[in-house]
């Protein structure tokens, strides 16, 4: 099994790479049309005997890779030539064989699981086809799907790492539409809502925000098609629509060198479907019980007959009239979705690739979902008792430019990229219904950035055997402007109602650029060894009405390094030492306080992780299981600082440390044909070593917050055929399972910790070629849970109000169904 090999991306006109070559068997080319391996023989020349299926054993080593990577070594080493279309052969993969065979048993052997036979045109011509009947639930090969966990194209069971894949399929089967039903599949994600789809916290192994800083980075990166939404730690429209993916990625631990700036914790990658040659259509409509209802559209294919420009539409609408009422203003938090997205992509030869794309999605809600405690413990229907009805929406535009150019020694990939999101809010600020203040907030977040790397096919060097690196440099400039008032209420101030309380405006600019490089090599075939670092430098500058504006610079080198062992085909373990930074930043400005816009530094994190990656029982069991301890030093958090002896006053500085001790657990397993279960646990044990001068008193030894230790979920698809094989009928059950989360920074009871929950859906329909239709309920049970909670809790307390929780859907049913041409 090799660690470089690049699986062959399914748009290129060929999945085949010809290999035998001087750069050994990483070495990739291409061919348009029918993908001959009549192209190797003639490479070879007389140098092979030509096969035949009655030729005698001989010794044949094909590692686990790409069918189409695989078929090129198997004629190389036979002789044999086997002709194929290469869209028979992309997306398939196989297991590899090593040992003596005739060229017909390592043909067998080859195609195992693919769903494809073989028969011979002559003696030295083999022909692939698909196999007349195929088993309903085929062998389960999780070698199908690829990760960019390191920048680089590869199979998930060779990433010396932890990473947790939602493919394309999974993704439509739970009806996953954003971060939060992400984050109820996989092991040590938190997704903590905010109340709105504005804005929400991420916790990877308990590691995430501990407060809220001006200019940093984010500890959790969110990337959309390698472009980072969050590059100035700003959590504002970091949770986009998640439609027409190819899959969603979560990466575990600092990705300092292959992502770079916020991911300390790790990174959240989702990755869309780009366009094919080949025309399709898709029709999809939901209606569910809130009242709510979606639709959607996509459209794929050629622009001119063939691979010079291709593209693929998606269209989006959706409306929910939600799940909480607000019984003083009359109806119910309601919101709605829509958006576009236009992907283009141009293949003019085999060595170009071009993609630009678009996309525009707005959302608009009315409050926060927030609701009164009372209500959540209750058994009546959610509540929030505010006084005015909000008026809310959210913009969010991106566009991509990405070009590769595939040279002979390896790939050039440029990456450029715009992002633009704007929010507008009127909030009841009490969140109660004492009408004591409202407010308007208008924020704007741009960035542009820029990014150019390298990625070499594999090369021979002494000593270190098989070699490949990775080399790029990138940059980043970000901006974000807010300006808020706040406004008073009608009866509890002198003032007069709507008077115009408070105002603020600020801005944020910060430039990050750096240079990162990775070098991949295998001394013996079994062992691969990774070296790789990240060199950032960053420029932060914050101006606000009425203060001098501040600037700062701030600078890291994050290195890395990773073993991993094969010891089969079907077994490998791994050891991995990363690094990670956040960057420093400023404090709030505020002119009660003298140490406003005061400068604290970088936050820095190192993981150390092994874990296992194994199949099992002929690919029908997959097991995944990763251990880590994360250390994490120089916090930016709150602290009590003297200023002199009769004054002590609160500042973010760099005050304090934590570790996450903890593993995450995979397991897919196909125990009958038709039956998939997947099961994913994640434990972390995530806590503060040292802050003793918090404004709580010392919190050494107490748990991070957002930071549940236990998570886990649970998932049975049952399929069967019917109407004469026409459709498959089929059961699927989802389970999860967050522990509690203890806030140990919060003064109030429901602040300072949110009860452990647990959700089921159930869902049952028919799956055909083309089309899908099901009826589903989720949140089966009508579990009702706290995602998290808001300040204002004095304003409540006061005037004997109930305190306010932000809260997950309640019980929904409805029907899907999905029609494709």
């Amino acid at each position: 099994m090799s660690g470089f090999e690049r699986r062959p991306r399914g748009d290129e006109r060929c999945g085949f790479g010809l290999s035998g070559l001087w750069g050994g068997p990483f070495r990739r080319k291409k061919i348009g049309g029918l993908c001959l391996a009549l192209t190797v023989a003639l490479s070879a020349g007389s140098a092979i005997a030509q096969g035949t299926p009655d030729t005698p054993p001989m010794a044949i080593a094909i590692p686990a890779q790409p069918l189409a990577q695989a078929i090129v070594a198997f004629n190389v080493q036979t002789g044999l030539q086997i002709v194929a279309p290469a869209d028979l052969v992309a997306g398939l993969s196989t297991s590899g064989l090593q040992g003596s065979y005739t060229p017909e048993q390592a043909l067998q052997q080859l195609l195992a699981g693919t769903g494809l036979t073989h028969s011979y045109a002559n003696a030295n011509t083999v022909t692939l086809e698909r196999a007349a009947v195929q088993p309903e639930s085929g062998p389960l090969r999780l070698g199908d799907i690829t990760v960019t966990a390191r920048r680089t194209e590869e199979l998930l069971q060779d990433v010396p790492g932890s990473v947790f894949v939602l493919p394309s399929e999974e993704l439509g089967k739970s009806n996953i539409e954003d971060a939060a039903d992400v984050g109820l599949f996989t092991p040590n994600l938190n997704v903590g809502e905010t109340g709105d789809r504005a804005n929400i916290n991420l916790s990877v192994r308990g590691l995430s925000s501990v407060i809220a800083t001006q200019a940093t980075g984010p500890v959790v990166g969110v990337y959309v098609d390698e472009v980072l939404l969050n590059p100035t730690g700003s959590t504002v429209g970091i949770d986009p629509n998640l439609f027409d993916l190819e899959r969603a990625e979560v990466l575990y631990g600092p990705q300092g060198t292959a992502f770079g700036r916020g991911t300390i914790g790790g990174a959240i990658n989702y990755v869309t479907k780009k366009p094919t040659e080949d025309f399709e259509a898709e029709f999809e409509g939901e209606v569910g019980s809130f009242p709510d209802g979606l639709a959607r559209a996509i459209v794929n294919g050629s622009l001119t007959g063939d691979r010079t420009l291709m593209a693929r539409l998606v269209a989006f609408g959706r409306y929910d009239d939600g799940f909480i009422d607000t019984p003083n203003v009359g109806g119910s938090i309601d919101s709605q979705d829509y958006g576009t997205r236009l992907s283009l992509r141009s293949q003019p030869n085999e060595r170009i690739t071009l993609d630009l794309a678009g996309s525009f999605d707005r959302t608009d809600y009315s409050e926060n979902n927030l609701a009164t405690v009372d209500s959540l413990q209750g058994n009546g229907d959610l509540e929030l008792l505010i006084n005015r009805a909000g008026d809310n929406r959210l913009d969010r535009g991106l566009v991509t430019l990405r070009g590769a150019y595939d040279f002979d020694a390896g790939t050039l990939i440029s990456n450029t990229s715009y992002r633009d999101v704007d929010s507008s809010a009127e909030l009841d600020t009490d969140a109660s219904e004492v009408d004591f203040l409202f407010a308007t907030f208008d924020r704007t977040d741009r960035s542009i950035a820029q990014e150019l790397r390298f990625e070499s096919d594999a090369f021979p060097i002494p000593l270190l055997g098989e070699t490949g690196f990775l080399l790029g440099v990138g940059s980043t400039w970000a901006e974000t402007h807010i300006e808020s008032a706040a406004f008073s209420g009608a009866r509890i101030t002198a003032v007069p109602p709507g008077t115009l309380v408070d105002t603020s405006e600020s801005e944020t600019e910060v430039f990050d650029t750096g240079i990162f490089g990775e070098l991949r090599f295998r001394p013996i075939e079994k062992l691969e060894l990774t070296l790789g670092g990240r060199f950032t430098y960053n420029e932060v500058e914050i101006s606000q009405e009425g203060f001098e504006d501040e600037s700062a610079s701030f600078a890291n080198f994050s290195p890395k390094g990773s073993v991993l062992y094969d010891w089969t085909e079907n077994f490998s373990t791994y050891g991995l030492i990363s690094t990670g930074f956040r960057s420093g930043g400023f404090n709030t400005f505020n002119s009660t306080n003298p140490l406003s816009g005061r400068e604290f530094d970088n936050e820095t994190a190192i993981n150390y992780e092994a874990g296992i990656k194994s199949n099992w029982f002929d690919n029908r069991l997959f097991v995944s299981l990763s251990g880590f301890a994360v250390f994490y030093e120089d916090l930016q958090v709150s602290e009590l600082v003297a200023v002199d002896p009769t004054n002590i006053v609160g500042t973010i500085d760099n005050a304090a440390s934590a570790r996450s001790l903890g593993s995450e657990l995979q397991v897919v397993a196909l125990p009958l044909d038709g039956l998939q279960l997947n099961l994913n646990y994640g434990y972390a044990d995530a806590r503060f070593t040292d802050y003793e001068d918090s404004p709580r008193g010392d919190l050494s030894d107490e748990p991070l917050p957002n930071a549940p230790r236990h998570n886990l979920s649970f998932v049975a698809d049952y399929s069967y055929p019917v109407l004469g094989n026409f459709a498959d009928a089929f059961i699927r059950g989802e389970y999860s399972f967050t522990s509690s989360v203890k806030n140990v920074l919060s003064t109030t009871p429901n602040q300072a910790e949110r009860d452990s929950y647990d959700l089921f859906n159930l869902r049952l329909g028919l799956r055909a070629d083309r089309f899908d239709i099901e009826g589903f309920v989720e949140n089966l049970f009508n579990e009702k849970y706290a995602t998290g909670a808001i300040g204002s809790v004095a304003i409540r307390q006061s005037f004997g109000v109930s305190d306010v929780v932000e809260v997950g859907p309640t019980r929904r049913f409805g029907v899907r169904a999905r029609m494709r041409f």
